[in-house]
């Protein structure tokens, strides 16, 4: 059974179009306006726009049977660079997720 994601870029829609969104390494979508949906598998994973050094900070996240799980595109705006390329470097994703967590299995 599946879960989906629904990738929001909200503001930075026109900067990050056309990125592929990649959910433990393996290419899910790509993003196409604003919002993008994509289909998961369940458990625990890693989502990141946008490939190698040009990529958005990693997010870790946990999807259940049916779940819909959004992310958010967000800029860092106190300046730092925490690590990546063009996208690492100014973006980062936050996640809400629709229900309690299990405990983490990488702690």
């Amino acid at each position: 059974m599946t879960a989906t994601i629904r990738v929001d870029l909200g503001d930075h829609a026109a900067e990050l179009k056309g990125q592929p969104i990649i959910v433990n390494g393996v290419e899910l979508g790509v993003t196409d306006g604003q919002v993008t949906d994509v289909v998961t598998e369940r458990g625990w994973s890693i989502i990141v726009i946008g490939h190698g050094w040009d990529q958005t900070g990693p997010a870790r996240f946990h999807a259940y049977k049916d779940d819909l799980i959004q992310v958010y595109a967000e800029r860092f705006s106190d300046g730092r660079v925490p690590g990546g390329g063009l996208l690492g470097g100014r973006y980062y994703l936050r996640v809400e997720h629709p229900r309690p967590l299990p405990p983490d299995p990488a702690g």
